[in-house]
């Protein structure tokens, strides 16, 4: 049978050398990291699900998701507030789609994870991949659901197109949603977009983050930015 964890954790060795160690979930507990030597590496199968099943039975088509959790930096039991299973200070995060690859990449100087295996984030940033490069979102705050497949960011929210992109865009909100398997950022609030010679304003949007296509569902206005001639 085919080991995916073993396979996931020796593709962490050859491509991330700065790791000092990659190890299993079974690791991830507040004792077990306080005796690792960091940044390291941690890697969890997040379940999975039946896609297919042959009309005897014998056999079965499922799709697997994997997280990987990367500590640079030792973590502790949250002091207060809501029960925490544990918290990850100065890490990165990489979430997994269904169909195996990257679906975004999480950033942040703090992460609580709840009962319900959702997780709480302060200063979030989340890349989420296209091209020429990722989207970075950030706010003060934000959430992943417990099956990775809602992110919402709260305060301050900003989304920021790759610099190098045809048409750079951006927009400012105060609440965002994200569904990284549909590429979808939505929002019912006030929102400010801007790009090159554009800026609209807006009540509610809905964007595809990776086609770059995006509508503002009311209240919208218009103003044109020409540049300047030389």
């Amino acid at each position: 049978m085919l080991d995916v964890e073993a396979l996931i954790r020796q593709r962490l060795v050859d491509t991330v050398p700065d790791l000092v160690g990659v190890h299993s979930a079974a690791a991830l507990g507040i004792d077990d990291v306080g005796g690792k030597k960091l940044p390291a590496a941690f890697v969890i199968n997040d379940g999975y699900r039946v896609l297919e099943v042959t009309s005897h039975g014998a056999a079965a088509r499922i799709a697997a998701r994997w997280l990987v959790i990367v500590v640079v930096r030792a973590f502790a039991q949250a002091a207060s507030g809501e029960r925490s299973d544990y918290v990850l200070r100065d890490f990165e995060l990489v979430i997994l789609g269904k169909d195996g690859l990257e679906s975004v990449r999480v950033q942040s100087p703090e992460l609580q994870r709840r009962e319900d295996e959702s997780m709480d984030l302060e200063q979030p940033l989340f890349l989420a991949p296209a091209e020429p490069g990722p989207w970075r979102l950030s706010a003060e705050r934000g959430w992943i659901s417990a099956d990775g497949e809602l992110l919402r960011l709260e305060g301050n929210v900003a989304g920021d197109s790759d610099p190098a992109s045809p048409a750079p865009s951006s927009f400012r909100t105060d609440v965002l949603e994200f569904l990284p398997a549909q590429d979808l950022a939505r929002t019912d609030r006030p929102v400010r977009v801007t790009r090159p010679g554009l800026l609209q304003t807006g009540n509610g949007m809905e964007a595809n983050l990776k086609t770059r296509q995006y509508r503002l569902l009311s209240q919208v206005r218009t103003r044109y930015e020409p540049s300047a001639r030389p």
